[in-house]
This record gives C-alpha cells, structure tokens and sequence, in this order.
C-alpha cells in the first residue's frame, strides 16, 4: 500500500511541475507581457566619447524593434536642461534606430536620456547616452585672486585663448542672466575689466562665446553726433572699412590684426581723436571699434604695450551695477506626489532654475506644453528622490504637464 500511495504522489508531484510549466509558458506567450527589453547595439557617438563641436546627429542602434510612436529621447546638457532646436525619431524604415537632431553643438557635456518601447510586447526600457564635445566644460574653472571672481568652462576657455589679461582683463563679477541691449534676449553673461561675454550655446563653437559691443554703447553714449576733431589715418598701409567707413592704419592696425580682428575688436565706428581717460586723467589718442577702445601710449618703451584697450567691461559694469551685479533668483522646487505638481503654480525671476522632485508612487514626467520645440521635456521619472531642473531665462507663462497623465497640469510664471 505505502508503494502504491508513493507512486500516486509522485505522479501527483509530475502533474503540478507540468501544469505550471504550460502556465509560464502561456504567461510568456500572452501578448502584452514584456519579455523582451531593447538594449543599446551601438552609438553615433559612443558613450564616453568625446566629439569635434558642430554635432547635429546623434544616432542611437537597439537591439530590437522599437515602437515609433512610444519610444522617446531628450538632449540634456551640463546642467540638466534639455537643448533647444533637439528632437528625436525612430526610423520608420528601420525600427531599431534612433535619431536626435540638434542645431551644431557647442563645446561641453551633454546625455540624451532614451525611453525603448519594444514593437512586439510593449517592454519598456530606460537609459543614458553620454558624451563630450571638445573643447573646456564647465568642469574647469580658474578663481583670480587679484578681483576674488571665478571664470569657468567655455568662459574661461575663450579667455585663454583669446589674449587673456592683456585683452579680456580679469573677471570683475561672476556668470549671471542678463537682458541683452542690442537683441533684448536674456543671456548667461559675465564681465570682465575689458569686455563682456555672452553665452551662446545655441551657435557652434567658437561663436558660442561672443562679447558685448561695448564699443558701440559707449561711443553712442559719450558721442551721440559723433566725436569731435576725428582724424582719417592715412598713412602707408592704413586700410578703409566698407562696412563703417573708417580708416584704421600704423600702430591701430597692426594691434587689430595681431590681436583678434573682426571677432575680438569688431569694426572701426571712428576715426582717431583725442580723448582725455576717465580712469588716469590724461588724455591719449584714440580710436573706438564696435567691442574695444584703443588708446596710444608712445611712451611706452616696449612696442607691446604701446596700444592699450581701454577697461569698457569696468566701465559698463560700473555704469549699471554700482551696486554690484544682480543676485540669481533662488531656485525653486516643484514636488512630484501621487498626480499632483505641489504647488501646481509658481512665480519666479529671470533666471530662476526650477527643480521638479519625484516623490512619487506613480511615474511621471514633466514636460513643456506648447508647440514644438519644447523647451523642456524630462525623462519618465520612478525613483524617490530623481530630479529634473530647467532655467527659465524670459519672461512668460510657461504650461506644462505629464504626458503619462495629461490630468496633470502645473504652471511656471516668469517676471
């Protein structure tokens, strides 16, 4: 009897494994269970990899078919704000490639953050792509003792490579937002002794670096019918500008070409005149161009320091700050709980960095909600605790939502 009743138990124990095995296996097959999750093949560039500026394709091969509708990606840079004039695509013709388009890049870090739906089973997979474009990142910064201000990044690449003390002078405040006089866009700026720089990483570099005409503002300022008693240099050599109209000749001309030229100096918008210096008192021969005020000092013994540059980043900076450059709006954190953005509306300055905090439990994102291309657009967050953080630099109402939940609204006023 104890024989039969084993062998009865043991056909019992073969009949369990083999139902449940049929039932996995039933499971695995039903449709919308995800078994298969898309990995990354290869990618133009390679994660890690370090690029030439001027990239505008960042090109992303999966290991599965992945849904063109679903899937999705956003360009971030340094500092976790996704990168204007980005969008992505999944090739329709081949399911397994993705493509970001962006106007050329400028030099620093940046990682596209991808969501990979799966075609067959909906499997969901999330991941980063990282890399460098050449070039000094905001990882480096060089504080001046002799003004106690700190340069960084391109700032401080463009400064060295672009005469350095004896052209920029040194940082007389640190990177803040400032309305531009000439376009009225808001841009990350910084002043030096003798010029201003203006972030733009919307161009390629080098011109993701470009420098205030001070020039300009200080000529139209000091001269508004223009200054007196100018004198055409007409000397052998001495070169007219078609565009202003100037002539720039000896010792102006010879600077100008050594030091910069058109992109550090600008244009000539004067002829030389005599001009007494608001900072010493004297009064020394000199010519305005559109980004610098060259002075002659044939005193000086060493031909090097015979055309100086007069301190217009001093100058201006004194003339608007004299009390020193404005503060940065504190940051500002929105919380991400259960399907509310808490508070679903804030008010901010310019320049303000909003910080949206997953708390959680459900997935969400925060994206922008208006026309393409969006400002900002963060990756699906389902961590306690991840973070998502976008500096508003104009003034404006800006609507968002999660797109997981379009229920979800908030709002960002920016004064």
């Amino acid at each position: 009897m104890r024989t039969i009743s084993a062998k009865i138990s043991l056909q019992r124990t073969l009949v369990m494994f083999l139902g449940l095995a049929m039932l996995l296996t039933s499971i695995g097959s039903a449709p919308g269970v995800a078994l298969a999750h898309a990995k990354v093949a290869s990618s133009t560039p390679a994660n890690g990899a370090t690029v030439q500026p001027g990239l505008t394709d960042i090109i992303i091969n999966f290991s599965e078919d992945i849904s063109v509708d679903q899937s999705t990606a956003q360009l971030v840079n340094e500092a976790n704000n996704a990168v204007l004039q980005s969008t992505a695509a999944v090739d329709r013709a081949n399911r397994k490639k993705m493509t970001v388009k962006t106007a050329p890049l400028a030099a620093g870090k940046y990682q596209v953050k991808w969501t990979a739906v799966t075609e067959n089973d909906n499997g969901i997979t999330n991941g980063t792509l990282s890399f460098s474009v050449g070039g000094s990142t905001s990882s480096e910064c060089q504080t001046f003792q002799e003004t106690g201000k700190t340069a960084c990044g391109r700032f401080l690449q463009y400064w060295k490579e672009h005469g350095g003390l004896a052209q920029q002078g040194f940082p007389i405040s640190n990177e803040f937002q400032e309305k531009s006089d000439t376009d009225g866009k808001t841009y990350t700026v910084q002043y030096f002794e003798r010029a201003v720089f203006e972030a733009h990483p919307e161009n390629a570099a080098p011109n993701d670096v470009l420098l205030s005409l001070l020039g300009n503002f200080l000529y139209k300022q000091k001269y508004p019918n223009g200054a007196p008693d100018q004198k055409p240099n007409t000397t052998a050599g001495s070169v007219q500008f078609k565009e202003t109209g100037k002539r720039v000749g000896g010792k102006f001309l010879d600077y100008w070409n050594k030091n910069g030229g058109l992109a550090q100096q600008g244009f000539p918008i004067s002829e030389e005149f005599s001009e007494k210096n608001d900072l010493d008192g004297k009064t020394y021969t000199v010519q305005y161009f559109e980004r610098a005020v060259f002075e002659l000092h044939p005193e000086q013994t060493d031909p090097r320091f015979q055309v100086l540059l007069s301190q217009l980043g001093t100058f201006q900076y004194k003339k608007k700050y004299p009390n020193g450059a404005p503060q940065t709006s504190a940051d500002v954190n929105v919380d991400i709980v259960d399907f509310k953005f808490v508070p679903e509306s804030v008010t901010v300055g310019v320049g303000t960095k909003v910080t949206w905090t997953f708390v959680g439990p459900t997935e969400h994102n925060t994206v922008h909600k208006g026309s393409r291309p969006l400002l900002w657009e963060s990756p699906i967050m389902k961590t306690k605790g991840e973070k998502y953080s976008y500096i508003f630099t104009k003034a404006g109402t800006y609507d968002y939502w999660c797109t997981i939940h379009p229920e979800m609204l908030g709002k960002v006023i920016v004064r």
